[in-house]
């Protein structure tokens, strides 16, 4: 909160003085245009009404100058001269007498910016809307030729210009005491004993300090905040202590700010602080050769902080809790596992003799599921892994067109069974060497060509493609199945999600396929993007670094 934008008054230069400033200016601009009415053969009675009325805003503004600082009271002076401007258009004239429109922005200046717009807006709609009742008719038949019409005309601008000219100059006087000038008549009179006094107007906790630390004035909310007593001399480092960490003191602050004719703010607490709880925010505002110090209280920041960190430890050590509860996991389902595969891997190849023919296909159910929940158990592993941030690449050298023919040649089988076709777009003349983790590539690949079965029908095309583009290695599956929707391309990649256009909806899978493939590749510093629409196949494709391997 900037303090020139506040209700900071100083007893030479507030809204209370500004506002009595006016006031008087107008009547006294009132009465000297009554006086010269009269000169000029105007009749006292006719002028009485019309000047009574001129300076009702005035004479409410002497009386509500004591509550300037209350709301209630600064709106009820903006409507008053506002409802004078509204008047004397109606009963007068629209021009000249729409000058009165600008007393309200005018008194207005004397508060808050933001009471300034919104008499401007006031006004304005005011204006309008007295502006289309006279065009409609609607006035109180006053004739113009009349004395009083007359005298109105002049007097109206006239007094609207004195009066602004007042309110800049009681603004202008305020601001030049918030400026640097003197703080308060206590301290004026007794400059080698500075003492604790008050801020008008003001319920923030806000001090004056000068350029060397030296506390001069504050608000009650501050002297009570930090236990000021009048008459003793304070220094700011005395009273707030700064956050560790942070090289400069409060008044290194002051200093800096006063310098710099910046704004700076520093994380505080209020001495003696025993339990190091740095819970204030200390903003300072240059104001010449001193500064104005706001302090403001930052104790459920600080509590929230700390809860967030707390919060922080507490996931660190529940994924890594995750990580251990995996591994083991992954050690007692996988040797169980093994062991299954293995055992119908020996019943499929007949080995110990023929099996009936319901046996024979048993065993291959159990080899498949075996082999199916043994991938579904590594993806989730894998995945667990890179959210831990404890997956590391082994990088090599390697030629990246054989780790996709190895690749396809492992998902051949379930391609013939699928009835899809396999195709290779790969250049046999050079190797693609690339400087990568080959397991990792292997499972991009892995993963890229069995989603691509998966949602390829039959009779459907897939097709490989690995190139050298520039400086990278780009890898491509592009199939010819059911395509994607806008709103599964924006989920693709997403861990734990599947889409729903598969021919073989019943499949189990854990939707970890296309996420391992996009934090792989981020791994790698890579690129992961997906080219689709429905019924006009996918384009999955992975840019890689090809490493420095890739100069030779």
């Amino acid at each position: 909160m900037a303090l020139s934008e506040t209700d900071l008054s100083l007893r030479n230069g507030g809204p209370a003085y500004g506002l009595r400033l006016i006031s008087f200016i107008w009547i006294i601009a009132v009465i000297a245009a009554v006086i010269a009415a009269v000169m000029s053969g105007a009749s006292v009675q006719d002028l009485v009404v019309g000047a009574s009325a001129a300076t009702a805003p005035a004479i409410l503004g002497f009386i509500l100058a004591p509550y300037s600082d209350r709301e209630w009271a600064r709106v009820g002076i903006i409507f008053s001269w506002t409802a004078l401007a509204v008047t004397a258009t109606l009963a007068i004239a629209f021009l000249p007498m729409a000058f009165l429109f600008l007393c309200a922005p005018a008194a207005a200046v004397l508060f808050k910016r933001e009471m300034v717009i919104e008499a401007m807006v006031l006004s304005a709609i005011a204006a309008g809307a007295v502006w289309y009742a006279s065009r409609w008719g609607l006035n109180t038949g006053l004739d113009a030729g009349l004395p009083l019409s007359d005298w109105a005309k002049t007097a109206g601008p006239a007094a609207t210009i004195v009066f602004m000219v007042a309110s800049m100059f009681a603004v202008s006087g305020r601001s030049e005491a918030q400026s640097g000038g003197a703080v308060t008549p206590a301290l004026a009179a007794n400059d080698t004993a500075p003492a604790v006094d008050s801020f008008d107007d003001l319920a923030a906790p806000v001090l004056r300090v000068d350029e060397e630390g030296l506390i001069l004035a504050g608000t009650q909310a501050a002297a009570a905040l930090i236990q000021l007593k009048p008459g003793k001399r304070y220094d700011i480092n005395e009273v707030m202590g700064f956050a560790p960490g942070i090289q400069m003191t409060p008044r290194d602050l002051i200093s800096a700010s006063i310098i710099s004719g910046a704004v700076r703010e520093m994380h505080a607490g209020i001495l003696p602080n025993p339990d190091g709880i740095f819970d204030k925010k200390i903003s300072v505002f240059p104001r010449g050769d001193m500064a104005d110090i706001l302090i403001t209280n930052i104790a459920g920041e600080v509590s929230e902080l700390a809860a967030l960190k707390d919060m922080r430890v507490q996931a660190d050590k529940d994924a890594d809790s995750k990580t251990l509860f995996f591994a083991g996991v992954s050690h007692e389902l996988r040797t169980p596992l093994n062991a299954i595969i293995g055992f119908s891997d020996m019943m499929r190849s007949r080995l110990f003799g023929p099996l009936p023919g319901k046996y024979s296909e048993y065993a291959d159910l159990i080899h498949d599921s075996g082999q199916h929940m043994l991938d579904l158990i590594g993806d989730v592993l894998d995945m667990s892994k890179i959210e831990a941030g404890k997956y590391e690449l082994s990088y090599d050298d390697f030629d990246a067109a054989d780790v996709a023919r190895s690749g396809m040649k492992m998902i051949r089988p379930s391609a013939d069974a699928a009835e899809v076709i396999l195709d290779a777009d790969i250049d046999d003349s050079l190797p693609i060497m690339v400087r990568a983790d080959r397991r990792a590539m292997r499972q991009i690949i892995l993963n890229l060509l069995s989603n691509a079965v998966k949602f390829t029908p039959k009779g459907g095309r897939i097709t490989t493609s690995v190139a050298r583009v520039g400086s990278n290695i780009r890898i491509s599956v592009e199939d010819t199945g059911s395509g994607m929707s806008r709103e599964e391309l924006s989920i693709a990649g997403t861990a734990y999600v599947q889409g729903k256009g598969g021919k073989d909806s019943a499949a189990r899978g854990t939707g970890l396929g296309l996420s391992l493939v996009k934090s792989l590749t981020e791994l790698h510093g890579g690129q992961f993007e997906i080219d689709s629409a429905p019924g006009q196949g996918t384009t999955a494709t992975v840019t890689l670094p090809a490493g420095d391997i890739a100069a030779d």
